[in-house]
């Protein structure tokens, strides 16, 4: 067992020992004394108390004496002083009697050693404390564009910092970046750009004289840090639809996926790669998952991302036509005509549905001993005459249905995940839903969930499925309207302790979840169109929220098993009594959903919701 006791501190100064500054008063008397210069130390001083050192003795069983080391000890206030230096910073951009100051304050956070360290250590990322010092380091070095061409290997310091994502400290340094190109800052010498972990090693090798003068990062990388990139593996299953980049440095608050990569990034680099014939390999292309990255692209709601992408396509079709490697070339060539050969308008946009199935397409066709390979190398085949449809589900639906060998359950199992994995990766938009539910998948899905070859785990896949679709206000109305998605439920709980899960609560709270995600999806919609009345004859097709569906749902939770020690349930299932009652004007209705309440909740919570 090993002990952390803090020992004596560095004779530094203390931490914090400035926080009682006032930056704004300080502001105004040194420019009623005219003696700007009294900031300088001060600004040292807050740094240094700020970022310092702690000594920390670590004693074990085996060495009761321990060993002193020296680390940076994070505390909250930090931050919050952070932000109140920021605003006095914010307030002096643009007087230049405060340009030394500011200067000076870009070198500090440049050369400090622990600030370099939160920039750069993996235990940093997204943490508050990270976000604030680049929102700092950024204000100041886009207002002080001449002072950072001083710097050597800025860029580089940049690109290090940078890890291509939609996080709001990447989308800060994004905005960086595209203001120090537009500003002759050489970036001749960056190109091609490695960035993230990959160029920490690069450029650290380069900075140490351990690489040949102007070396510039290979291809191969830049590639690999795709692999090991959990974010683009996540941004092509669920490509970030609706980043635009129309406004390529804006950076975009409350962001749904944060942790996929920024196509406004993305894009033009793939388009830069194979742009230069003397650059790309077109078989690590496709190997690294660009090509699939640039089809997830076709989904897009912004035109000009669609645009990039079918740009890179037709370049790299062309790559791939003039490639010296013929052995599989022909492959590629043949799956972009299948793809190109639906098409009937310029940047088309691709419903996510399919997009989402040549991914999955190109990744097995990447591994031959994949299960899945035959029946996607059969339908390729048998198809590639025919011109692809993209106003219906891909008849790969079928024929990965009817192709299950059913000798080999591993291989039944891998054809199943397949089906399903597409279907809910693809439920990203409204023509999303309509087109599975024309073809009655979404029915057949829940019929299959009850039937005894089903096995547990693809229960669980198509309850997560259900969960997803239920999310969204078109599936919502879809499963309350057309497929009973309550008696399913109460049929569901019949039958479900016959499925002999390892936990018996596993499949109840699966559907815990899915019926209150339900309540949630008709219920803020509910609460939209009622601010906005316009709405009420635009969105009248939508499933409404009224007493019924409201009753339907406590009836449905009052029979799933209750974890009277969580908390969280308990509080969900009050919330959604209160609510209910504020609405419901049956007498015989309240009574019901009151009897419901003296059932499920604990004695001492029944008065939080009668009274």
């Amino acid at each position: 067992m090993v002990h952390q006791n803090v020992v004596n501190q560095t004779d530094q100064v203390s931490a914090f020992e400035m926080n009682q500054i006032d930056w704004f008063e300080l502001k105004s008397q040194c420019l009623i004394d005219n003696n700007i210069s009294v900031f300088e130390n001060l600004i040292r001083k807050f740094l240094k108390s700020s970022f310092q050192k702690k000594r920390k003795r670590i004693v074990s069983d085996n060495d009761p004496d321990g060993d002193t080391i020296e680390e940076f000890a994070f505390d909250e206030k930090i931050c919050e002083e952070l932000q109140k230096f920021l605003l006095f910073i914010q307030s002096v951009l643009n007087d230049e009697r405060f340009t030394s100051i500011l200067n000076l304050t870009l070198d500090l956070i440049i050369g400090h050693s622990i600030i370099r360290s939160v920039f750069l250590h993996p235990q940093h990322f997204d943490s508050e404390l990270r976000l604030k010092l680049i929102e700092l380091f950024e204000t100041i070095a886009s207002n002080q564009i001449e002072h950072c061409k001083t710097h050597t290997n800025l860029i580089d310091f940049i690109l290090s910092l940078y890890h291509a994502t939609l996080s709001r400290e990447d989308q800060i340094l994004l905005r960086l970046l595209s203001r120090f190109e537009k500003s002759d800052f050489g970036w001749f010498y960056n190109q091609p750009l490695i960035w993230g972990e990959n160029g920490i090693s690069f450029y650290a090798a380069k900075h140490s004289k351990k690489l040949p003068f102007l070396e510039r990062p290979r291809i191969d990388q830049i590639f690999q840090g795709f692999e090991s990139s959990k974010a683009f593996r996540m941004s092509l299953s669920c490509f970030p639809i609706n980043i635009s980049l129309e406004k390529p440095f804006e950076v975009i608050e409350d962001i749904d996926l944060p942790n996929r990569l920024d196509p406004r990034f993305m894009m033009p680099m793939l388009f830069h790669f194979v742009s230069v014939p003397s650059m790309p390999k077109y078989h690590k292309f496709i190997n690294h998952g660009c090509l699939s990255y640039v089809i997830a692209a076709l989904s897009s709601e912004c035109i000009l991302t669609r645009k990039l992408a079918y740009g890179i396509l037709a370049r790299f079709y062309s790559l791939l036509e003039n490639s010296a490697y013929p052995q599989d070339r022909q492959l590629w060539i043949d799956l972009i005509d299948f793809i190109r050969s639906g098409l009937f308008e310029a940047d088309q946009r691709i419903d996510c549905c399919h997009t989402v199935l040549f991914v999955r397409i190109i990744e097995i066709l990447l591994n031959p001993t994949s299960l899945l390979f035959p029946t996607i190398r059969n339908y390729l085949i048998h198809n590639q005459s025919k011109p692809y449809s993209y106003q219906h589900i891909p008849s790969i639906y079928q024929t990965c249905w009817r192709e299950i060998p059913g000798s080999n359950r591993i291989a039944v199992l891998k054809h199943q995940k397949f089906i399903i994995n597409w279907i809910t990766d693809s439920l990203r938009m409204k023509t999303d839903v309509k087109i599975w539910n024309r073809r009655f998948v979404f029915s057949e899905m829940m019929i299959f969930h009850s039937s005894p070859i089903c096995s547990n785990e693809i229960r669980l896949l198509i309850l997560r499925m259900l969960q997803i679709l239920a999310a969204k206000p078109e599936g919502a109305k879809i499963l309350c309207t057309q497929l009973s998605i309550f008696a399913w439920i109460n049929h569901q709980l019949c039958i479900q302790p016959h499925y002999k899960f390892e936990e018996n609560t596993i499949p109840k709270d699966s559907l815990y979840r899915l019926v209150m995600t339900l309540w949630r999806t008709v219920y803020n919609q509910r609460k939209e169109i009622e601010r906005d009345p316009k709405q009420q004859s635009e969105k009248s097709s939508l499933f409404d929220f009224d007493s019924r569906f409201s009753f339907e749902s406590i009836q449905i939770l009052s029979k799933i098993i209750f974890k009277v020690s969580d908390p969280q349930r308990i509080n969900e299932f009050v919330r959604v009594c209160r609510k209910t009652l504020k609405r419901i004007t049956d007498e015989h209705q309240i009574k019901l959903i009151k009897a419901l309440i003296l059932l499920n909740l604990p004695k001492n919570l029944q008065t939080l919701i009668i009274d």
